[in-house]
C-alpha cells in the first residue's frame, strides 16, 4: 500500500516557471494538455492482483446507465469504459476522478490504482 505522502508529485506551480507563464496558465492564455496512456494505466492494477480491461460498448452503455442514475462520472473513451475485475462475478468501473487526481492533484498513477482497490475492499467489509 502506498502512503499519500510518498505518492504526491511536485505541483505544477512549484516548478521553476516564470511568473508571466504561471499567469498565462491561470488566465487561460495557454492551454495545457495532459496525456495518459490508458492501456499502461490499466496494467497497474495487475500489480495489486486485479485485472483491468476495456469493457465492450454494450457493457459500458449498460454500466453507464446504472451508474449515471446514482452519481455519474464514469470514464468512457470511444464508447468503452475500463472495468476492474474484482472476482468472477464482480467488476468496478473506473471513474474520471482517478485521472483527475493524477493530473490536478499530482498523485502518482500507482497510488490511484491502489487507492481504488483499497477503498473497495474497505467497503466490502
Amino acid at each position: 500500500m502506498f502512503k499519500v505522502t510518498e505518492s504526491v508529485n511536485k505541483p505544477i506551480f512549484f516548478l521553476p516557471f516564470e511568473k508571466e507563464f504561471i499567469f498565462d496558465i491561470l488566465f487561460g492564455r495557454i492551454k495545457l494538455l495532459f496525456i495518459v496512456d490508458l492501456d499502461e494505466y490499466m496494467q497497474l492494477y495487475s500489480k495489486f492482483g486485479y485485472k483491468a480491461e476495456w469493457g465492450s460498448t454494450k457493457e459500458t452503455a449498460k454500466a453507464r446507465d446504472i451508474i449515471n442514475k446514482r452519481v455519474g462520472g464514469m470514464l468512457v473513451y470511444k464508447n468503452r469504459g475500463i472495468k476492474i475485475k474484482v472476482d468472477d462475478s464482480s467488476d468496478i468501473w473506473l471513474f474520471n476522478g482517478s485521472l483527475l487526481k493524477i493530473f490536478f492533484e499530482q498523485i502518482y498513477p500507482p497510488y490511484t490504482a491502489d487507492h481504488s482497490i483499497t477503498t473497495l475492499n474497505k467497503s466490502n467489509k
